[in-house]
């Protein structure tokens, strides 16, 4: 099941590009993953925009990971990579059977 909340406000900002490809990228991994490994039964994505800081939070209540332990795979490191590219940064907790948080913000000029 895909759990989807939307406030609908309409704000009009303008990102590169770049910023848009490494957020959609961003995004899609994270979700991605959950799907894939995670087990979930519900994600959460919220999107904030606020004093020129794009900022999202993406949730699952799946079996979490150890976010210390080095993973094979490549998508935990492209997401950090792509969103420090850009001069943000990112959040990412979990713990075993207690979901994955991951929240990263960016600032739009």
């Amino acid at each position: 099941e895909l759990l989807l909340k939307r406030k609908t406000i309409e704000t009009k900002i303008i990102v590169t590009n770049q910023q848009r490809r490494n957020v959609l990228l961003s995004v899609k991994e994270t979700v991605n993953n959950a799907i894939k490994y995670s087990k979930a039964q519900q994600i959460s994505i919220v999107a904030t925009f606020k004093n020129n800081n794009l900022c999202f939070k993406i949730t699952d209540n799946g079996i979490g990971f150890d976010t210390i332990k080095k993973y094979s795979g490549n998508g935990l490191k492209n997401i950090q990579y792509r969103i420090k590219e850009m001069g943000g940064e990112i959040t990412i907790k979990s713990s075993i059977n207690n979901g994955s948080t991951f929240e990263f913000c960016i600032t739009i000029t």
